[in-house]
Protein backbone atom coordinates (compact mmCIF):
# COMPACT_ATOMS: atom_id res chain seq x y z
CA UNK A 1 0.00 0.00 0.00
CA UNK A 2 1.62 3.23 -1.15
CA UNK A 3 -0.59 5.61 0.78
CA UNK A 4 -3.07 5.71 3.64
CA UNK A 5 -6.73 5.32 2.89
CA UNK A 6 -8.77 8.51 2.37
CA UNK A 7 -11.98 9.33 4.27
CA UNK A 8 -14.34 8.50 1.41
CA UNK A 9 -12.49 5.25 0.65
CA UNK A 10 -12.64 4.29 4.31
CA UNK A 11 -16.37 5.08 4.44
CA UNK A 12 -17.00 2.82 1.43
CA UNK A 13 -14.76 0.08 2.82
CA UNK A 14 -16.41 0.12 6.25
CA UNK A 15 -19.92 0.30 4.78
CA UNK A 16 -19.20 -2.75 2.63
CA UNK A 17 -17.77 -4.53 5.67
CA UNK A 18 -20.86 -3.76 7.77
CA UNK A 19 -23.25 -4.88 5.04
CA UNK A 20 -21.44 -7.96 3.72
CA UNK A 21 -19.01 -8.79 6.56
CA UNK A 22 -16.87 -11.68 5.23
CA UNK A 23 -19.47 -13.12 2.87
CA UNK A 24 -18.88 -12.83 -0.89
CA UNK A 25 -20.75 -10.16 -2.84
CA UNK A 26 -20.87 -9.12 -6.45
CA UNK A 27 -20.06 -5.69 -7.77
CA UNK A 28 -23.73 -4.92 -8.51
CA UNK A 29 -24.74 -5.52 -4.90
CA UNK A 30 -21.97 -3.24 -3.70
CA UNK A 31 -22.95 -0.47 -6.11
CA UNK A 32 -26.62 -0.79 -5.07
CA UNK A 33 -25.57 -0.51 -1.42
CA UNK A 34 -23.56 2.65 -2.15
CA UNK A 35 -26.00 4.27 -4.63
CA UNK A 36 -27.66 6.61 -2.07
CA UNK A 37 -24.24 8.13 -1.33
CA UNK A 38 -22.46 8.35 -4.69
CA UNK A 39 -22.73 7.70 -8.40
CA UNK A 40 -22.18 4.27 -9.93
CA UNK A 41 -18.89 5.37 -11.52
CA UNK A 42 -17.53 6.80 -8.25
CA UNK A 43 -18.48 3.66 -6.34
CA UNK A 44 -16.84 1.45 -8.97
CA UNK A 45 -13.64 3.52 -8.95
CA UNK A 46 -13.40 3.40 -5.16
CA UNK A 47 -13.97 -0.37 -5.15
CA UNK A 48 -11.16 -0.72 -7.70
CA UNK A 49 -8.87 1.39 -5.50
CA UNK A 50 -9.73 -0.66 -2.42
CA UNK A 51 -8.98 -3.84 -4.37
CA UNK A 52 -5.57 -2.48 -5.40
CA UNK A 53 -4.87 -1.58 -1.76
CA UNK A 54 -5.73 -5.12 -0.70
CA UNK A 55 -8.76 -4.18 1.41
CA UNK A 56 -11.17 -5.97 -0.93
CA UNK A 57 -10.21 -9.36 -2.38
CA UNK A 58 -11.28 -10.45 -5.85
CA UNK A 59 -12.52 -14.03 -5.46
CA UNK A 60 -14.16 -14.97 -8.78
CA UNK A 61 -15.52 -13.21 -11.82
CA UNK A 62 -17.23 -10.10 -10.34
CA UNK A 63 -17.24 -11.61 -6.83
CA UNK A 64 -15.44 -9.94 -3.94
CA UNK A 65 -14.94 -10.22 -0.18
CA UNK A 66 -14.03 -7.48 2.30
CA UNK A 67 -10.93 -7.88 4.47
CA UNK A 68 -11.52 -7.76 8.23
CA UNK A 69 -10.76 -4.23 9.59
CA UNK A 70 -8.36 -5.62 12.19
CA UNK A 71 -6.35 -7.36 9.47
CA UNK A 72 -6.48 -4.26 7.25
CA UNK A 73 -5.17 -1.97 10.00
CA UNK A 74 -2.46 -4.47 10.90
CA UNK A 75 -1.36 -4.69 7.26
CA UNK A 76 -1.31 -0.89 6.86
CA UNK A 77 0.59 -0.35 10.12
CA UNK A 78 3.21 -3.00 9.32
CA UNK A 79 3.80 -1.60 5.85
CA UNK A 80 4.18 1.90 7.28
CA UNK A 81 6.58 0.72 10.01
CA UNK A 82 8.55 -1.19 7.38
CA UNK A 83 8.94 1.95 5.26
CA UNK A 84 10.10 3.89 8.36
CA UNK A 85 12.73 1.32 9.34
CA UNK A 86 13.97 1.14 5.74
CA UNK A 87 14.52 4.91 5.71
CA UNK A 88 15.99 5.13 9.19
CA UNK A 89 18.41 2.21 8.87
CA UNK A 90 19.18 2.33 5.15
CA UNK A 91 22.12 0.11 4.32
CA UNK A 92 22.18 -1.49 7.78
CA UNK A 93 19.31 -3.94 7.28
CA UNK A 94 17.84 -6.12 4.58
CA UNK A 95 14.10 -6.72 4.62
CA UNK A 96 13.16 -10.37 4.24
CA UNK A 97 9.33 -10.20 4.36
CA UNK A 98 6.22 -9.49 6.42
CA UNK A 99 4.56 -12.57 7.93
CA UNK A 100 1.46 -12.41 10.09
CA UNK A 101 2.11 -9.53 12.45
CA UNK A 102 5.93 -9.49 12.27
CA UNK A 103 8.59 -7.96 10.01
CA UNK A 104 11.55 -10.22 9.24
CA UNK A 105 14.89 -8.43 8.81
CA UNK A 106 18.47 -9.46 8.22
CA UNK A 107 20.84 -7.24 10.18
CA UNK A 108 23.86 -6.18 8.12
CA UNK A 109 25.40 -3.92 10.78
CA UNK A 110 25.66 -5.58 14.22
CA UNK A 111 25.86 -2.20 15.99
CA UNK A 112 22.09 -1.75 15.57
CA UNK A 113 21.06 -5.20 16.86
CA UNK A 114 20.13 -3.83 20.33
CA UNK A 115 17.86 -1.20 18.78
CA UNK A 116 16.15 -3.73 16.51
CA UNK A 117 15.59 -6.32 19.24
CA UNK A 118 13.62 -3.79 21.36
CA UNK A 119 10.70 -3.90 18.91
CA UNK A 120 8.06 -6.59 19.35
CA UNK A 121 7.18 -6.25 15.66
CA UNK A 122 10.58 -7.32 14.33
CA UNK A 123 12.24 -10.71 13.98
CA UNK A 124 15.95 -10.15 13.42
CA UNK A 125 18.09 -12.74 11.67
Amino acid sequence: MKRWIKKREFAVYYTLYLVFNNSPFNIGEAIDCLSPFMSKRTALNIIKRLRKMGLIKHEKDLEYTVLDPHEALKMMALKYMLSRIKRRLKGKIEVMNITGSRIKLRILDESIRKIIEKSPLIDAI
